[in-house]
């Protein structure tokens, strides 16, 4: 059986085409046109092993109309099962071809197959989205499995009014090769790293790491979904600095999301710029190398996600996490969960780091427990659960 997986965003199905290949299935990524750069898999490896698996499709997301269907059919004959996220469905139910898995990273799903004046896609290319929306309705419709890689229940809301309910799986994606990502192997590839000097500087520098690799957006939100709150945590660290006796510390911040500037001029008024350090938009290999410095990951404090690459990188390297987590969501999916710091406001995150500081010993064992649950139950179980998807 040879296998498809195509679409790359969120580095989801470089890494799980990884895991098939060490489990000795014949796996291929397929990358689609007009993906962004910043999820190639040149971005996810310092290796250039990938190029014997990978392919590049002519199309993608902005040319549906386009592509004449027998490309499509010649790209994909040779594969016997595939796996789909973006546009894929649509361009599969194009040229009237079932998706065997449709596993969504998140608008794909709840924005891709409805038509919205709003979105600004719509308003530039209206034929070639239209068609290309209802054609992704359908196509994620006749899938054999929609597999959720998160748990809250409006996606699976959303889900359940595209298909039937047997067809929706609970399976996550193991975003984080961990293989490579852990961290007894990470400092092999510090003489590979471009920004290793940076990050082992700061260490030197600064009793206290606080990483946070989120996008920036808690200003212009044009959904719940997007809502970050990283101005929760800028405030919550200025405050922490305020208090007599914490340790010398920084905030690790990247220059990612539509509020940048805005995150920029909150840190100026508060005054602890010098606190603060700020590098540009990375790609995963570097930030990985960055968050093995780290004594805090910083995820967000907007949804309370179980899902999600910043939250997957920092448990793959054992960084206690800091997030907003409501627990009754979660708990049914999973007989325990992972211990993070829950916060959910500036003074949660300020006696959060004063806690730390007080008793690190304590957190860097909940970063331990982490990784190993991150293990048993994002990469073990769900490699079990699509290789019985692909046996079925």
């Amino acid at each position: 059986m040879k296998i498809a997986l195509i679409c790359n965003m969120n580095n989801n199905f470089f890494s799980l085409v990884r895991y098939f290949r060490d489990m000795g299935l014949d796996a291929e990524l397929l990358i689609m046109k007009s993906e962004f750069e910043h999820f190639s898999p040149k971005a996810d490896t310092f290796s250039k092993d990938y190029l014997s698996y990978t392919r590049f499709l002519s199309w993608g997301k902005h040319n549906f109309c386009d592509v004449p269907k027998i490309q499509i059919n010649n790209d994909l004959m040779k594969y016997d099962y595939v796996f789909g996220c973006g546009s894929a469905p649509a361009y599969l139910k194009k040229i009237s071809r079932i998706l065997d898995v449709f596993a969504p990273y998140g608008s794909d799903l709840y924005e891709m197959p409805f038509w919205r004046f709003s979105n600004i896609e719509n308003y530039y290319r209206p034929i070639q989205t239209a068609k290309r929306n209802y054609h992704q309705f359908q196509g994620i419709q006749e899938s054999r499995y929609i597999c959720l890689t998160g748990v809250l229940p409006e996606f699976e809301n959303i889900a359940e009014k595209i298909t039937v309910s047997d067809r929706i799986k609970k399976i996550f994606i193991p975003m984080v090769y961990t293989p490579q990502y852990n961290p007894t192997s990470i400092s092999n590839y510090y003489n590979q790293s471009e920004s290793f000097e940076n990050f082992r500087k700061l260490r030197r520098d600064f009793e206290l790491l606080i990483f946070h690799h989120t996008r920036h957006q808690w200003k212009h939100v044009p959904n719940r979904w997007t809502y970050k709150g990283n101005e929760k945590l800028i405030k919550g660290f200025a405050e922490f600095l305020n208090i007599e006796g914490t340790p010398n510390s920084c905030l690790v911040l990247f220059e990612y999301g539509t509020d940048v500037d805005s995150s920029k001029k909150l840190i100026k008024h508060l005054g602890i710029e010098k606190n603060v350090k700020w590098f540009p938009k990375m790609e995963r290999k570097e930030i990985m190398i960055g968050i093995s410095f780290a004594d805090i990951g910083a995820v967000d404090f907007g949804v309370s996600w179980m899902t999600g690459g910043v939250l997957f990188e920092f448990l793959a390297m054992g960084i206690p996490t800091m997030q907003y987590r409501e627990d009754e969501i979660h708990q049914k999916m999973f007989p325990e969960l992972y211990p993070t710091i829950n916060v959910n406001s500036a003074e949660d995150i300020t006696k959060a780091l004063v806690s730390y500081s007080n008793n690190p010993n304590y957190y860097i064992k909940l970063g331990e427990k982490g990784k190993q649950w991150h293990q048993e139950f994002i990469v073990e179980k769900s490699l079990r659960d699509y290789l019985m998807l692909i046996n079925n």
